[in-house]
Formats: structure tokens, sequence, C-alpha cells
């Protein structure tokens, strides 16, 4: 048999990762749920539809929206339910870094009475519904893509008005603070609305996009932006760029690095970027070889590790989605496929294709993801050691992943 330099590579990775008590093996589980979100230690993991024996016997939970967290530690579910012993209804976007808080809306609440609302719950005092906003019967609200900072005290999240699903004010941004009270709204001027779908980890910095109407009046352009109370605005694209619409949907756990997608004045489809102050804006195309588009769910803390993935046209053989591939990037290798890591790295994936990585551990060594047939996965790549990364000139990438926390999306 003859080794490619990838082959040679994932030996090497195998031989001179760090032996010591602290180093992780790589590996990979599967859940028989959908996945949610991680904590910035990668060891709560949030699930949703949980299916097994322990969560259809429980006697509290009743129906088949059950969402739990798994700890990797103790191997064990703790189940999320309001105080009917349900929680029926609910949808969950995010995890805190902590792993104490989560966040999401609500399609009918017992909480409310029946109305759509966002609510965010803690493992000691359970639900708590965050403050409304005061509309008439005709024109409801619901709530989507709600984040939350490291501890759970801030939260953002989407507001949409189901009525009203062609302007730019069908939707806009809503703020809580620790209270669970909404913060003052965005001053948005006539026909543009700011929406946000990144919060940092300390809940001061955002990202997200701009929707403003077209001179026309019968449509809006998106435009990426990043956002902060105190600097309002700032536009991430190059003006130099033509882009049909862009947006920024991750940004790294310390606010500085922002992950998006534009898409072009041209014929092609969507392309992925990312921008920080050091390093400006780079177009990092489609990620993958032979993919038509791709898009970031989540990034580690300082932003040098991100995932998601790359569609390509053709047919999945489970849902009558296109397929599409899980990928991880970092700033010294680009952009590869997941699953060829993990194989790589003597990773056995009974089979299973890794369909999109949607969240990551602050330290970049715990990713989320989900394969095509639906159920959830969370992977483990070990750092490599120094030796590795000096004998292969990459030691840049060490000193880097040194300072990762974590960061997602995905939402995600």
């Amino acid at each position: 048999m003859r080794f490619s330099a990838a082959n040679w590579l994932g030996l090497l990775l195998l031989l001179v990762v760090d032996t010591s008590a602290s180093a992780l093996t790589p590996s990979i589980q599967f859940f028989e749920a959908s996945p949610v979100a991680l904590s910035g230690s990668g060891h709560q993991v949030l699930l949703a539809n949980v299916r097994t024996e322990q969560a259809y016997n429980s006697t509290a939970l009743r129906f088949s929206s059950i969402s739990a967290l798994w700890d990797l530690d103790d191997r064990s579910y703790s189940f999320i339910s309001d105080e009917d012993g349900t929680g029926n209804g609910f949808s969950f976007t995010d995890l805190s870094s902590d792993g104490t808080t989560v966040v999401g809306g609500t399609g009918f609440s017992r909480l409310n009475g029946g109305d759509s609302g966002a609510f965010r719950w803690r493992a000691d005092s359970g639900f708590e519904q965050l403050e409304d906003v005061a509309t008439d019967a005709t024109t409801p609200l619901s709530y989507s893509g709600l984040r939350t900072s490291t501890d759970g005290t801030d939260v953002v999240g989407i507001s949409h008005d189901g009525f009203r699903i062609s302007t730019p004010r069908s939707s806009s941004t809503r703020r809580w603070n620790a209270a669970g009270n909404l913060e003052e709204p965005i001053e948005d001027p006539p026909n543009r609305s700011t929406i946000l779908l990144a919060i940092s980890d300390d809940g001061r910095s955002f990202a997200g996009f701009e929707q403003n109407e077209t001179e026309t009046g019968l449509g809006f352009v998106s435009t990426a932006i990043r956002w902060t109370e105190e600097g309002g605005t700032e536009q991430i694209l190059p003006e130099t760029l033509r882009a049909l619409s862009s947006s920024a949907s991750v940004l790294s756990g310390d606010g500085r690095v922002a992950f998006g997608r534009y898409r072009p004045d041209s014929p092609e489809f969507s392309r992925v970027f990312v921008e920080d102050a050091e390093n400006g804006f780079i177009d990092l195309g489609h990620l993958l070889p032979n993919a038509f588009t791709a898009e970031f769910l989540a990034a580690s803390e300082a932003g040098g590790i991100a995932v998601g993935n790359a569609s390509y046209f053709g047919r999945n053989e489970n849902t009558l989605e296109l397929p599409t591939e899980a990928v991880l990037w970092n700033r010294v290798s680009g952009a590869r496929s997941l699953a060829e890591i993990l194989e790589g790295l003597g990773v056995n994936l009974k089979g299973a294709r890794l369909s999109s990585a949607i969240d990551i551990s602050a330290d970049g060594t715990h990713i989320l993801g989900r394969t095509s047939d639906g159920f959830a996965f969370i992977a483990i790549i070990p750092e490599p050691s120094p030796a590795l990364l000096i004998g292969l000139g990459l030691a840049g990438l060490c000193a880097t992943s040194n300072r990762f926390r974590k960061q997602h999306n995905s939402r995600g």
C-alpha cells in the first residue's frame, strides 16, 4: 500500500500526540438524538428529540419531544422539562459556555398560556419566560436563533411577525439581560432592520446583517455587519467587493473574528469568509473541492478554528436535501473534511456520513455535529504535540491553539 502525504500526517499524529494524563484520545460517539449545542469545555452536550430507553421510561417525560444535557464525564443524561414534566413545545437553540443555561423559543408554551415566546432554562431554577414585546392579537411574535453569553446572563434572538414576512420590519433583534428584561431596541432608521445572529462570550459584541429596502421598495438586501452598543454598526465586507447579499452568522468567543457568507454579483453560489482586524477580510470560497456552497456554524474562542459544512450537487440517500459534508477549518491548513481528519487519526466512523459540524468547544478539541441520517455525534480531536508541529513547520498552530476557548451560531 502506498501512503499519501495525508496518510503519513495521520500516522504521525497518532504517534506523536501527547500521551500525558490530560491528553485526549481521538474518538467519535453517536446519539439517537438531534444535536443542538456544546458547552465551552465540550463536556456538556445539548440534545433534542432524545431517543433512548431511559428517556421513554421516564415517568416525568411523556412526549417524544424530549431534550436533555449529556455529560461526557458522567456519561449520563439530565432531562429538561417544565413544571408539568413534559418540556413539550420548546425549541432549544443554545447552551451557555459554562453549561448551566439553555435558551430557546416556544411554538406553544405552558409558561404563557399558549402564546409563543422566548425563554431561558437553568438547571437550578428551571424555566424563565423572557420579557415579550407588546403586540396586538393580529401580529403574533415568534422567536428563533436565540444565543447566549458565557454564563447565560445575556441573550440575543430574532422576533418574527408572522403576518408580514416580506418586509425588513417583519423581523427584528431582541436582547435580554440577566433579569430577563428586554434591553433598549436598536434604533434603526426607516426601511432598515438590524438582525443579530451571534454574540460574544462577554455579551458585548454581536454579528449579523442589516436589511435595507431596495430603491424600488419591492424587496430588501442584506449586508454583513458587526454591532456593539458603544460603536454601533460596522460593515464587514470590503467596499470594493460586489455582493448581492451577505451575512455574518458566527462570532469568536472573544468577539474579534467574524465568519459568514456572501452571494457574489455573478451566477456563482454563496462563498464563505472570515474577517478580523489583524488579517482583514479573507474569501474562503466553498471550503472543499467540488462543493458549490458552504457555511460556518461555530468557531473556537480565539477564532482560529471553525466548523460547518460544504454542499454538493446530488441526492442525499436519506432525505430530499442536497448532500453536505462536515468541515473543519483552521488558519494554518485551511478547510478539510472532518471525516477524513478522523479517519486519518484511526477513528472508525462505522459507516456514518458526517453531514454537518454545528458546534465546537473552546479549545477546538470537541466537535458536535449531525450525520446524514439525522443522528448526533461528538468527535474528539486532540491537539497535536509541539514536536509534531515543529517537525512539519507548523509550530504557530500549537501556539495559537493554546489560546482557544469557545463560541458558536447554531447556531448553533
